[in-house]
């Protein structure tokens, strides 16, 4: 190889570098100012701009469908934020909290929505849900978990943003600005329909009774709660209601959950049981899209039994003026 052909590719490698990299500023400006609802980037940058909502919640679909921020208010008085994203695991949203706790909110209350499969079903060889903040301090650790190859692709700024590129473009010619509070509503209604589903609560059959919990999954359910504890924020957990049909829960599932409840009193965590054995009326089939989901109906039945739940608690009875003076020093 002559100095000319290597000048020639050394130069080539640089313009594929540099169109990349304006390819990826262009984005991520598009990106803070469109916020689309739906990508997990979007959950993310909602919480930091609404870092001082006195009740943030996190979690999968069953939090980004399921609370409800102005039932929330309405009830409380207070204003909440749904950081939800779905499809997640506890991995996502744990993520998802590290990047609003390195903006120091001024929430007095983060909410998770529980899940008992996030303890065995394996998140991390699905795609990165975060790639659009693949820059952010907070992600290094869980980045540096992922595979190779998934590593290695978040290099490319371009490719950070492909996944999202179609409802940033729809969003801005829409107008949005991301001023919602991140929920985002079910329709439909289990009235009328009988027998389980396939697979109760989206539990695998095929699954182990005695399957060994992952131990990665336990640690981000603990770094949840002990992270947002020494930023001065109480952790509430949630046990939301299904609708069963008659169907048992699958052993599986059982023996999460009473490990959900473990690790929830070693980290500190506030557990709220409101399932449907606990509340029954939570588990109507009006209330419900599916049985896992609830409608917008159901979503403001559940969210206003966790608003009297948490004050019956105290944990929304401390003066609010932290978050007020956080709020009017932003504005």
């Amino acid at each position: 190889m002559t100095r000319r052909n290597l000048a020639a590719a050394l130069a080539y490698v640089a313009l594929l570098i540099g169109i990349d990299r304006g390819i990826g500023l262009v984005m991520g400006s598009m990106l803070d100012r469109a916020q689309p609802q739906g990508p997990c980037a979007t959950a993310a940058l909602g919480g930091i701009a609404h870092r001082d909502a006195a009740v943030m919640f996190f979690g999968s679909s069953r939090a980004n469908s399921q609370l409800d921020p102005v039932a929330f208010e309405e009830a409380t008085g207070r204003r909440a934020y749904n950081a939800g994203c779905n499809g997640v695991s506890i991995f996502t949203t744990r993520m998802i909290e590290a990047i609003v706790l390195a903006r120091e909110p001024t929430s007095q209350v983060f909410l998770l929505v529980l899940d008992p499969k996030d303890l065995y079903l394996d998140p991390l060889g699905e795609s990165f849900r975060l790639a659009p903040l693949a820059s952010e301090p907070a992600l290094a650790p869980y980045i540096a978990m992922l595979p190779p190859l998934t590593r290695l692709k978040l290099y490319s700024w371009a490719y950070r943003y492909n996944s999202i590129g179609p409802r940033i473009a729809y969003e801005l010619l829409r107008g949005r600005h991301g001023d919602d509070d991140g929920y985002l509503p079910l329709g439909g209604s289990m009235v009328g329909r009988t027998g389980g589903e396939n697979h109760p609560g989206g539990i695998p059959r095929t699954v182990a009774f005695d399957q060994p919990f992952l131990a990665h999954q336990e640690r981000f359910f603990l770094e949840f709660t002990r992270d947002a504890k020494r930023h001065g924020i109480e952790v509430v957990w949630i046990d939301a209601p299904r609708i069963r049909n008659g169907v048992e829960r699958e052993p599986i599932e059982v023996r999460a959950s009473l490990r959900l409840e473990e690790l929830a009193r070693d980290s500190g965590a506030t557990l709220i049981e409101l399932n449907e054995r606990v509340r029954p009326d939570l588990a109507r089939p009006e209330l419900f899209k599916d049985h896992s989901h609830v409608n917008g109906r159901g979503a403001r039945a559940l969210t206003t039994a966790i608003a009297h739940e948490l004050e019956a608690l105290g944990l929304l009875s401390r003066d609010d003026a932290r978050t007020r003076n956080a709020g009017e020093s932003r504005t």
